[in-house]
């Protein structure tokens, strides 16, 4: 006798990772506010809370329109994406005002300097790449680059492990100047990440980070 079987795929829950990205004319506001913030005479240096090693991290002032038109996108995506992810597992919908944010803060990186493996506070996390100064081919054709197997020149980098293997993985973000500007990630704030120094640029790469806490 011969069984009759039914195999079908468990699914099973994995907070999501959202990517996105604003319009070109939105992306230059954003921009242009950075830039206003680098100018301030009354900027907050972000770095001894920060994992960068940067030589400028400001954190965006509280209340100001810039931190509001930042969290207006990154919440707006982030509701939508995350309801539809729990509506496949009967969840309770999340709604605006259970969001607790954190401060965000504006990183100014050139070129070498980098940001190494580290995770961050709350639930959830985002990064916005408001500017990306170079082109991701030129920075895989360097000399100490090019040979490798393992090419991560100016990559945005997670570490994770996977349901069924103890191997951590790395997932390479190859951003590149023109067709990743305005691309925004958001993230469980406990995964591990970093980002890979660039070297064929001596403009600054510009991006935008926070984190945020609910209670459902």
């Amino acid at each position: 006798m011969q069984a009759e079987i039914d195999v079908q795929d468990y699914k099973v829950y994995q907070p999501p990772v959202i990517m996105g990205q604003v319009d070109t004319l939105f992306n230059a506001y954003i921009l242009d506010e950075c830039y206003k913030l680098q100018s301030d005479k009354n900027k907050q240096d972000s770095r001894r809370k920060l994992a960068g090693n940067l030589e400028e991290e400001n954190y965006i002032f509280a209340g100001s329109e810039f931190e509001k038109s930042v969290r207006s996108v990154i919440q707006a995506a982030f509701l939508d994406r995350y309801n539809a992810n729990q509506k496949e597992f009967d969840y309770p919908e999340l709604k605006p005002e259970v969001i607790d944010w954190m401060p965000c803060w504006v990183n100014f990186q050139k070129k070498y300097e980098h940001n190494p493996i580290h995770t961050h506070a709350g639930k959830y996390s985002f990064v916005w790449w408001v500017q990306i100064p170079f082109d991701i081919d030129e920075e895989f054709s360097q000399e100490h680059v090019k040979e490798s197997n393992s090419p991560t020149a100016s990559v945005f980098q997670w570490n994770y492990f996977t349901l069924n293997t103890t191997k951590m993985v790395q997932n390479n973000i190859a951003l590149t100047k023109g067709r990743d500007d305005g691309r925004f990630f958001i993230f469980p704030a406990n995964m591990p990440h970093q980002v890979y120094p660039f070297y064929t640029s001596d403009d600054y790469r510009i991006s935008i980070s926070g984190n945020f806490d609910f209670e459902l």
